[in-house]
């Protein structure tokens, strides 16, 4: 029962990625990207994030300047065959009305200067409003503990809910220089500001004891005025071992609240290489680890999870990409790509105040659990896509995406879980003058299912909880050069 809100710890690295990607990284950065989803060997202007090394094959010198925006949706599903749980289904919504990617260039001769900014993270908001399964586990298992104290206790209400929002503001300059006619290459890096804000409650308990004495009706009570009353009887009979208990219990049920925000930053350079040869074009680049850590401002903390002050580490993880473009036809452009996380490497690390330090291991983190030692390898993503001019003026697209993700069962959590993932995306371009091109795409993502078996907090048997999700994504941009 102390841990009636221990999910909650699990906040400092909840994962709220908009797009099909890695465990803290974001995918769709531009409107290009949504309606073709290949774009690591791009050579237009959201080559800054994607292929910086070849902003420098950009057709004009001077200034160019890309404005995009996302609409996302998505559905996160949570289901559990517990049988001892009212509801065995939790369903979280998140809405991103405004999802903003912000691109500029100058060029001039074998000289590439860039900028961008994007939420290279994150950038969403999650709210579960019939609360998660891990919290009303907890009140589901009450029936239970007062059944096995002589009082049959057969049903339980609770009132609950969590919201969760985390974005990750990236900010990046980088500077490519044409090498020869074949090979360019570029240097950057970016500033990673981390914004986090989690509000949740668990208040209203009710169980129906079947007790004359204290619920003489039957029906649903207030958990904590039973354990009171239980409490207060017990050391009535002189037993205060059994009274101290009731009133852990008492405190335990009773309602409580959590208010956080949380923020960091982190600095990481970035390397790209590009080759050039007739109608190929190959893109590479590497991120290095963002090293960050998050520091909690609580204002409200019936947990006693969210120390004011409490900081922890949430590492973006080093990053590896190549891609390829062919121009197969004058109309027709395919591209392949594939993308590579060390999450292993990166320091993912929650606080939670049941972990004790072993002064033994000098590599004890204390009070902090070791997300990453649940994860065997890092993310991977493979991507298709081809472009085909209709006129001088239009063009349609079109991408498919493989995310494969390698966590452990271990890893996954209600609140922050990652999971294989199809992305589908199409759409198209418009060139409204010489100067001027609308961007315009729809992508959706399939997620593959992911079971976990969970230990029945009642039983010695097991239970299985599914993970799932929906996401949908409606872009438009604009790219101008002037």
């Amino acid at each position: 029962m102390k841990k009636i809100l221990i999910v909650l710890g699990l906040c400092s690295a909840i994962n709220l990625s908009v797009s099909a990607n890695g465990l803290l990284t974001n995918s769709n950065q531009s409107a290009a990207y949504v309606r073709m989803i290949c774009r690591l060997a791009s050579l237009d202007i959201d080559g800054v994030y994607y292929n910086p090394a070849g902003l420098t094959k950009l057709l004009h010198d001077g200034f160019h300047a890309s404005i995009n925006t996302q609409t996302i949706f998505q559905t996160r599903i949570i289901t559990s065959d517990l049988d001892i749980m009212n509801n065995h289904e939790h369903k979280g919504s998140m809405s991103v009305p405004i999802f903003p990617s912000v691109y500029a260039v100058y060029k001039k001769g074998d000289w590439a200067f860039s900028f961008g900014f994007n939420p290279v993270a994150g950038g969403g908001k999650v709210d579960f409003k019939n609360g998660i399964p891990s919290l009303e586990i907890q009140a589901a298992a009450l029936p239970f503990v007062i059944s096995g104290a002589g009082i049959p206790t057969s049903n339980y209400a609770v009132n609950m809910q969590f919201k969760g929002s985390s974005v990750y503001y990236g900010v990046q300059f980088n500077a490519t220089y044409q090498i020869n006619e074949n090979f360019s290459a570029a240097f950057g890096i970016r500033g990673v500001y981390a914004a986090n804000a989690y509000e949740g409650y668990m208040r209203d308990i009710m169980i129906n004891p079947q007790q004359p004495m204290f619920n003489p009706s039957g029906g649903l009570m207030s958990a904590p005025e039973f354990f009171t009353a239980a409490a207060n009887a017990y050391q009535a009979m002189g037993n205060p071992a059994l009274a101290a208990q009731m009133n852990a219990y008492a405190s335990a049920t009773s309602d409580k609240y959590a208010d956080v925000s949380q923020s960091g930053f982190g600095i990481a350079p970035i390397i790209g290489l590009n080759y050039n040869y007739q109608n190929l074009n190959i893109g590479a680049r590497y991120e290095f680890k963002t090293r960050m850590e998050t520091k909690n401002k609580t204002t409200v903390d019936g947990t006693g999870l969210f120390p004011d002050g409490k900081t922890q580490r949430v590492d973006a993880p080093a990053y590896f990409t190549i891609g390829a473009s062919y121009k197969v036809l004058p109309k027709l452009n395919v591209a392949a790509g594939f993308g590579y996380y060390w999450d292993k490497q990166a320091k993912m690390h929650s606080w939670d105040p049941d972990v004790k330090n072993n002064p033994n291991d000098p590599m004890d983190l204390g009070n902090y659990v070791r997300r990453e030692d649940f994860i065997d390898n890092g993310c991977q993503e493979y991507s298709f896509g081809l472009e085909y001019n209709i006129t001088e003026k239009f063009l349609v697209s079109a991408g498919y995406q493989y995310g494969k993700v390698g966590v452990q069962p271990e890893y996954q959590s209600d609140i922050n879980h990652t999971i294989n993932n199809h992305t589908y995306g199409f759409g198209g371009q418009y060139k409204i003058s010489e100067n001027i091109k609308l961007n315009a795409g729809f992508l959706m993502t399939k997620y593959v299912p992911f079971d976990v078996k969970m230990q029945n907090p009642v039983a010695a048997s097991k239970y299985t909880q599914t993970y799932d999700r929906r996401n949908y994504d409606f872009s438009v941009g604009i790219d101008i050069k002037f």
